[in-house]
Parts: C-alpha cells; sequence; structure tokens
C-alpha cells in the first residue's frame, strides 16, 4: 500500500535572521537547544529492597507553548531569551510539499493498494469495498471517501468476456462435430472440453498459476487445438467398428495405431510455444501465461485422447446402431467427395505442379515479410489513460501544481472524460503492469490518471487533447499517452550516445534531438544529459573564511539552517511523532538576496554578539549564478546520453525509427573517435525479446527434428513434414498482408499455432501412408484412398479450430489487435487444410515414398522415352526388368505396372484390368472378404504381361 499527497505535519520554527545574529546563534544551535531540552530520555532506576522505581524528567515536548518556553541564552542576571522571544513557532504542514494530489480539481489523498499474489481479487475488492463503506460512516465533516479505481472490475469484464467466448467456442465445436460426424461422436468428443479443461485448470493451479485474462486466453487458443486429438482418435475407433472389428480390439487397434502420431504431433506443438513459455521479462508477463496453458491443455488432450476417449468411443459405438441419417453419422456429400477425390487425382497426377502451386502463396508471403508494418507490442483497448506534464529544470513543485490545474481545466472540458486524479511531484499510482513509477520526489513532473466512458471514446480524445494541451501549456512538456503490452520504456523512440566525455556527450546529444525533433512524427524530443537547474554558487574567498574563524563547511552548514531548516526534537501524539524544524520564514527563503544578505556567526559569537552580531556573507566573497551539473547516466559501466523521442498518438515506433534513420543519413552526426550510437526504446525492447526467443530456439528446432524423424524413421518423409510446417509459416504471414495488420508479438503466437496444426495433420496423414502398404510403395489409388479416409477427421479438426476462434474474432471485430492472432490461425487453417489432403501427398509421391528402385525405373523411363525413336528402347527396358526386381514392389503391382507399362504399347490392356480390379476390390469389401484375392488376381495378371513382355 501507498499513499500519494498526503500532506505531513511538522512544528515549525521560524527564526528572525537578524534576531539570531544579536545572539549569536544559528538555526542549528536552536535545534540543539530545543533537541535538549526535550526529555524523552530515561534518567535511571531506584532499586529498592521492596520496589522499583523508574526516574524521568519533566519537560518533554508536548505542546507549542512548550517549545516557545525553551530558553536559548540567560544573562548573568537571570534574563532569558527564550524560542518565543525570536521565532514564530506554529503547527503546519511540511512546504514545500513532497507530493500533491488533486481529485477533479480538490486536494485529496490518494491510496493505493493492491493484493498479494495468492489471492483472489474479486474477493479481496469485495472485502475493501465493505471496509470502505463502514469508513465512510465514520468521518468527519468535510470529508469524503470515494472508491476511484477498482481493478476487479476489469478483471471481472475481461474474464466475463473471455468465458463467454470459451463457452460459444465449446458450442460452436460442438455444433461443428454434430454436423461433421454426428451426435454420438459429437458428444463423445464434446465431453473431452470440460475433462480437459478441469484437468487443466487443476494443473495450473498446482503449479502455482493464477487464473486471469492471459492464462484463460491460453485456454481458448488451445480450445482449437485440444479436439483434435479426439475428433482422430474417435472417428479411428468408428472406423474400425464400421469393418466389424470387435469394440475391444478396434479400441485396441486404434490407440495402437494413433499413440506414435498423437504424441509427436502434441510434443511439436509443444516445442512451438517453449519459447514464449520460457520468455522472461513484461513480454513473458504478457505471453508466458498463454503459452503455459496451451501446453499444459494439449498434453491433458494427449493422454485423454490415448486414455478416456478411445475408452468411451468403443463403448458408445459399438452397438451398431449408427445410422446413416446426416444427424447420426455426419453430412456425406457425394458432390463435395467427387471434387475433392478429383483434386487429389491431379495432385498426384501432376504432382511438382501441385507442390508448385501449394508454396506459391507461401514464397509469396515470406518475399511480401520486409513490407509488414512491425509492431511488437500492440495498444490496449481501454477506458483510461495517462497525461505526463514536465516543466523545465529548476521549476519549484507550485509551479509543476499550477500548470496541473491549467491542464486539469482542459480535461474537464472534453466531452467523454469521466474522471481526473493528479499526482504532483511524483509518479501516479500504476493501473496497468507495465507503467513506469520512477519519478519520487520530483518537483518537476505531475502525472493525471484519466477516465473515459469507453475505449472508443479513449482512442478519440487523445489525438486531439495531445494538441489541445500543447498549445494551453506551452511552458511544459505534455504527453497524452495510452496504454500498450510489452515491457516498460521511458520513450518509444531512443538514441544512446557513448562515450568518455561529458561535454561532448552533451553536444552531440543536442545535434541529436534537433534532428530528432525535425521528424513529423516526432511531438516531443529531449536529452537526458542536459544543463541542469540553476544554482546559486558562493565563491568565497577562503583566507577570509579563515580569518573569521569559519570553514567553508561551517559557512554551508548555517547557509542550510537557514534555508532547509535543522531538526531538533520532537512533538508525541498518540501513534504520531512530529518533528520540529528551525528555518527562516518562506518569504525570506524564496530570495536570493534574501539569503545573499544573510549574517554568518562566527565561533564566540554569543559573547561578542552585542559588538559583533556577525559577518555578511557577501563580505566573505561573491554570489553568481550558473547551471548546475547534470547526473551522469551510466549504461554497462560507460557514460551515456539517451536522447529521447515521443510519438503522436497511432504512430509506430519502427515507422518513426526508419524516418529517423533517413534524417541522419541525410544529415549524419559526426562522431569523435571513442564514441559511438547505439539504439534504445521499442526497438530495443523488440530487440532483446527476439534475442530471448531466438536463445532456446535452436534446442527447440533439434527437438522438433528429432521428434519428427524418429517418428517416420525417415529422412524423406521427415522433410517433407517439416517443409510442410514452413509453408504454413509463409501461409501464416499472408493474412497479414492481405489485411495490413501489422507483425508483432499476436501475429508470432498465430505464427506459432499455425505451425502446430500444420504438423499435426501432416504426422497423421503421413503415418497413415505409411501404414498402407499399398500406398507406401506409391500406389496412387491407395494414397487416394488413405487420404479420403483422413479427409474427414482433418477437415472436422479444421473447422473445429476455426470454430473456437470464431467467437474471439468476432469479440475483437472493432479492434483488430485484438482478433489478429486468431485471424491468423483461421486463414492459415483453411488453407492449411486443403494444402495437407491435396498437396501433402503430392509431396510423399515426388519425395521418395514409394522406394528407390521404382524412382530409379521413372527416372531411366523419361529418359528412354525422350530418346526413342524406333520403339527398341521399350523392348530393351522390358528385357532390362528381372522378375525379382518387379516382385520386389509387388504388393502394389498397380503402380508399377502403370509406371513401367508406359515403356511398352503391348501393355496397354492393363489398365482395363485394373478398373476390374477396383470394381472387384469394391465388391469385395462390401462383401466383408478379403481384398487378397483381387490382388492375387492383379500378381497373376502381372506375371502373365511380364513373359510376354520377355518373350
Amino acid at each position: 500500500m501507498a499513499l500519494y499527497g498526503e500532506a505531513t505535519e511538522e512544528i515549525r520554527v521560524e527564526v528572525d535572521a537578524d534576531a539570531l545574529a544579536s545572539l549569536g546563534l544559528t538555526p542549528g544551535a536552536v535545534a540543539n537547544r530545543i533537541a535538549q531540552a526535550d526529555a524523552k530520555v530515561p534518567a535511571g532506576k531506584v532499586r529498592g529492597s521492596a520496589s522499583d522505581y523508574l526516574v524521568e524528567l519533566a519537560g518533554e515536548i508536548d505542546g507549542l507553548a512548550r517549545i516557545r518556553n525553551i530558553p536559548l541564552r540567560t544573562a548573568a542576571t537571570g534574563q532569558a531569551v527564550r524560542v518565543g522571544d525570536v521565532a514564530a513557532v506554529l503547527r503546519t504542514e511540511q512546504m514545500p510539499a513532497a507530493a500533491l494530489a488533486y481529485v477533479n480539481g480538490r486536494r485529496a489523498v490518494l491510496v493505493g493498494a493492491k493484493t498479494e499474489d495468492d489471492r483472489q481479487v474479486d474477493v479481496w475488492a469485495d472485502a475493501a469495498r465493505a471496509e470502505i463503506e463502514e469508513m465512510k460512516a465514520e468521518l468527519p465533516g468535510g470529508l469524503y471517501l470515494e472508491l476511484l479505481f477498482d481493478q476487479s472490475r476489469y478483471t471481472a469484464q475481461r474474464l466475463t468476456e473471455v468465458a463467454v467466448n470459451m463457452a460459444v467456442g465449446v458450442a460452436l465445436v460442438i455444433a461443428v462435430l454434430f454436423v461433421s460426424m454426428g451426435w454420438r461422436s459429437a458428444l463423445i468428443v464434446g465431453a473431452m472440453l470440460p475433462l480437459t479443461s478441469l484437468m487443466s485448470l487443476t494443473i495450473l493451479e498446482k503449479l502455482g498459476m493464477t487464473i486471469h485474462q492471459m492464462s484463460v486466453t491460453g485456454l481458448i487458443v488451445a480450445l482449437g487445438l485440444l479436439v483434435d486429438a479426439a475428433i482422430v482418435t474417435t472417428d479411428e475407433v468408428r472406423q474400425r467398428l464400421q469393418a466389424g472389428v470387435p469394440a475391444q480390439a478396434a479400441v485396441g487397434g486404434a490407440v495402437r495405431r494413433l499413440a506414435l502420431p498423437l504424441l509427436a504431433s502434441t510434443v511439436t506443438t509443444v516445442l512451438a510455444f517453449v519459447p514464449m513459455m520460457v520468455l522472461p521479462g513484461p513480454p513473458g508477463d504478457f505471453v508466458g501465461a498463454i503459452a503455459v496453458s496451451v501446453i499444459v491443455m494439449l498434453v491433458c488432450s494427449l493422454l485423454l485422447a490415448l486414455t478416456v476417449t478411445p475408452a468411451i468411443a468403443g463403448l458408445a459405438l459399438s452397438d451398431g446402431r449408427e445410422g446413416q441419417a446426416w444427424w447420426q453419422s455426419g453430412i456425406r456429400s457425394k458432390t463435395a467427395g467427387r471434387l475433392f477425390d478429383a483434386s487429389l487425382a491431379a495432385a498426384l497426377n501432376w504432382p511438382r505442379l501441385a507442390m508448385l502451386c501449394a508454396a506459391a502463396p507461401a514464397v509469396v508471403a515470406f518475399l511480401s515479410f520486409p513490407t509488414l508494418r512491425p509492431q511488437f507490442f500492440p495498444e490496449v483497448d481501454r477506458d483510461q489513460f495517462h497525461v505526463q506534464v514536465e516543466l523545465a529544470d529548476g521549476s519549484a513543485i507550485e509551479q509543476t501544481r499550477d500548470a496541473a490545474i491549467a491542464a486539469d481545466k482542459v480535461l474537464n472540458r472534453v466531452e467523454g472524460i469521466t474522471q481526473v486524479q493528479w499526482v504532483v511531484g511524483r509518479s501516479a499510482p500504476a493501473f496497468y503492469y507495465n507503467m513506469l513509477n520512477n519519478r519520487d520526489n520530483d518537483a518537476l513532473f505531475a502525472e493525471a490518471l484519466v477516465t473515459t466512458v469507453s475505449p472508443e471514446a479513449t482512442a478519440r480524445i487523445i489525438p486531439e487533447l495531445q494538441r489541445t494541451l500543447d498549445t494551453a501549456l506551452p511552458q511544459a512538456r505534455v504527453l497524452v499517452r495510452g496504454l500498450k503490452q510489452g515491457p516498460p520504456v521511458d520513450a518509444p523512440l531512443e538514441l544512446r550516445l557513448v562515450g568518455p566525455d561529458l561535454e561532448v556527450l552533451r553536444a552531440l546529444g543536442e545535434e541529436a534531438r534537433v534532428r530528432m525533433a525535425g521528424v513529423d512524427s516526432v511531438i516531443h524530443s529531449r536529452t537526458v544529459l542536459a544543463g541542469g537547474a540553476a544554482k546559486l554558487l558562493f565563491d568565497l574567498d577562503e583566507d577570509k573564511v579563515r580569518l573569521a574563524g569559519l570553514s567553508l563547511n561551517d559557512v554551508a552548514g548555517q547557509l542550510k539552517g537557514f534555508s532547509e531548516g535543522a531538526l531538533g526534537g520532537s512533538l508525541v501524539e498518540g501513534a504520531e511523532e512530529l518533528p520540529v524544524r528551525v528555518r527562516l520564514s518562506g518569504p525570506e527563503r524564496a530570495a536570493a538576496d534574501k539569503l545573499a544578505a544573510l549574517q554568518i556567526v562566527p565561533p564566540g559569537a554569543q559573547q561578542l554578539a552585542a559588538a559583533n552580531p556577525g559577518i555578511p556573507l557577501l563580505a566573505l566573497g561573491g554570489l553568481r549564478l550558473e547551471p548546475s551539473d547534470s547526473p551522469i547516466a551510466r549504461r554497462n559501466g560507460e557514460r551515456v546520453n539517451t536522447v529521447q523521442g515521443f510519438l503522436a498518438h497511432g504512430v509506430l515506433p519502427d515507422m518513426a525509427l526508419s524516418e529517423f534513420q533517413q534524417v541522419l543519413a541525410k544529415d549524419p552526426i559526426e562522431l569523435p573517435p571513442g564514441y559511438r550510437i547505439e539504439w534504445g526504446g521499442e526497438g530495443d525492447a523488440r530487440e532483446e525479446t527476439i534475442r530471448n526467443l531466438m536463445s532456446v530456439m535452436g534446442l527447440v528446432v533439434v527437438a522438433t527434428v528429432a521428434t519428427v524423424v524418429l517418428t517416420f524413421n525417415s529422412w524423406r518423409l521427415s522433410g517433407v513434414v517439416l517443409v510442410v510446417a514452413g509453408l504454413s509459416m509463409g501461409l501464416s504471414l499472408l493474412p497479414l498482408e492481405v489485411f495490413s495488420y501489422a507483425f508483432g508479438i499476436q501475429a508470432l503466437i498465430g505464427v506459432i499455432g499455425a505451425i502446430g496444426v500444420s504438423i499435426n495433420a501432416a504426422i497423421i496423414i503421413v503415418t497413415a501412408l505409411q501404414e498402407d502398404r499399398a500406398a507406401s510403395r506409391g500406389d496412387r489409388d491407395a494414397i487416394r484412398g488413405v487420404v479420403m479416409r483422413s479427409s474427414r477427421h482433418i477437415i472436422s479438426t479444421t473447422i473445429t479450430t476455426f470454430g473456437g476462434f470464431l467467437p474471439l474474432i468476432l469479440a475483437g471485430a472493432g479492434s483488430g489487435r485484438r482478433s489478429l492472432f486468431r485471424l491468423l490461425v483461421v486463414c492459415c487453417c483453411l488453407r492449411l487444410s486443403r494444402f495437407t489432403l491435396c498437396r501433402l501427398p503430392s509431396a510423399c509421391l515426388q519425395g521418395g515414398s514409394r522406394g528407390p528402385e521404382l524412382c530409379r525405373c521413372r527416372r531411366r523411363a523419361r529418359r528412354w522415352r525422350r530418346s526413342d525413336r524406333s520403339g527398341l528402347n521399350r523392348t530393351r527396358c522390358l528385357q532390362r526388368r528381372e522378375a525379382p526386381g518387379l516382385e520386389q514392389w509387388m504388393p502394389g503391382p498397380g503402380v508399377g505396372i502403370r509406371l513401367c507399362g508406359a515403356l511398352s504399347w503391348r501393355l496397354c490392356d492393363f489398365r482395363v484390368e485394373q478398373s476390374r480390379c477396383k470394381a472387384d476390390t469394391r465388391s469385395a469389401q462390401a462383401d466383408s472378404r478379403s481384398p487378397g484375392v483381387c490382388a492375387r488376381a492383379k500378381a497373376e495378371k502381372v506375371s502373365e504381361l511380364y513373359r510376354r513382355g520377355r518373350a
């Protein structure tokens, strides 16, 4: 808890300088007499045989009359000069005050309080409001108690919005699953949502994380991701049950089939969020909770998907009562299926063209990335902003107070402002996590906390108010600032000049400040190392000072006693202790000529007071006015002068930095040897955040690659999946360019989420292709069949991801910053689903999933076909092929004969046989017979054609 603007009481003894000099006394001597007369110390103890007695002296300071009656000097005749004879004793407020506070133009005391980390803010706020109501009834007349700011209101509002968004997202996910998979599957997957959420919240509580806006937002971000595993598991169990597999075997087979792919996809997604989880500082406070929440929910969803989900699916779907109506088994569109199958066939027939079409948008996005507007930390939509007023060095706090009152009158005339709180002399209470609170005991500074009717009113008021206050207060530097995410920075645009000499740094800083002020977007600029406040310098003749029996420290002590005062004794009232200060009166302290005319009292002046009342200060030397030295700023042990620029509302710091760098390029600053320029502000904070992210990125990339390679046991397939992840990154960046969004920390979250989604889908499909023997050998029909079977849950997971983010997009429709990374993930997911289903099989076919022998055969066939003129090469090709070579890929003979059969016109009739074989396969599957009959027929046909070709 902290108090702002509290009036500090003291007992002030305002002495007359001439009267003290006539007595040969100084303010310090008077303070010592008062302290010696304040008998608050024990005087011992009488210890008897029967009892003990404490010994004390009467005469402690118990009121103003006691201070006035303290003797300062006693003559030989017994006549005494007392404090009341040479000074006025009064009880008053300490002036000048260290800080002042005003609320809506009235003097006030602000009490800032915050909860401990383990407290629930709404419960604590309810108790605080109850205490406030009780105190109101006990206040004396003329005092008012008012609650000005309550963070729990904002917390409750934000959490309510997040909870509503989460509920809508869950409803949309279940609705999508109901349409795509039927009501039973929808209920199975929907039941995993509350189970995963409750399990995650329990783990988060055990980890010591508080439930706040960012952690719950992380739960919503994970909402569209956590259903993937449940959908895939449910769909796999249902497919096995529909094929006639017993429930127990279907559940066991589905878990064995999906355990490794789901584990790999979860691990890769978790690894994608690890850099944000370990991000330090305020950026980590902003996104770290999101990352932790996503990771915990993904791990919980994996555990449930491999245990609870298949068990419930096997129990609920095993009775065989699932009908063919759309609400029982989901919508099946034959037209959409035929179109998708045709596009998939085209992608397999022309794999290179398909991959080129898939990669083109990502390449365009990567090429357009340098043109994106950078804004790493977004602004905050809130019905609050703050105003900072700073006067020139040497200004008194009374001048700062007058400037704040003038600004307050301007604020009260603005429509849409409901409340204004000013703190003069120090920083105002911080109502946002990254607000700086570093201006204590600063008489030049005043800050106002302003509340408006709505966030929209805040955005409307700030730019116009900045222009109005600049006009109304030309003697001050006024900054009207909104709230932003990210680490706290003194100024959005900073240039640091580093070097050894202060005067050179001061001159270079002024040159840089003038150039910075020339940038259109910069409204105010300043240098940290500038000329200090004006000071009175007494240039005393040390010989004269010594002749007077004084030292320079003696003179300085007497001057300080007259101006700032000397403390001696105290008045105790209950639990409060008021100090006694001896000094000159206010008007005499405020005038430089009065201070210069003071009488300096030499040693032994009490005996010679009548003949020599004191020595005039100017008799010991001269007086001049000059600027004081500014504080020396250091960074990493080096002297530095920081040039700060403050920007107009809505201007991105990186854009202003680019403009300033262009100005310096046209008119550079000539740096002497040993001096250099560094950049600070929000740009430096962004670079530091990126460095912190990249510090663990190497380990994350290695772990991701290792996970994918161990999953497939193939470098080629791992390369395919990693290429998919890279393309998804490009597809994530494409919406930024299309919708003119800036690239920042939220966009980075969207990119990471999209990478996790893409790797998840790619792993599921590639592992399915691997497990199908014909597809793994390159059979295009088998590949199409695998992808068609996987399309249902891939499309379902894509649409549910969209449904999970849709309420957040709609909630942020009025603010692009809020919905940026959700829109990013949604656009990437929609584009990625088509790439995964249509282009990924083409990449696998082109990348080597069909075996090296088939690849060599196809390359040789192309060379011979291009050079064949007489048809001899076709016969030569068939003669080179031996039966064992063909039998190596006989499990998928259709692919081998279709590829190599093009080398000989004598094998053209195989396609007719192949179409018959497909029909036989469908009939065999419909009759629940093994399709091995068709495979044997195909093998016999291949052998016959092979023998015919050799003959």
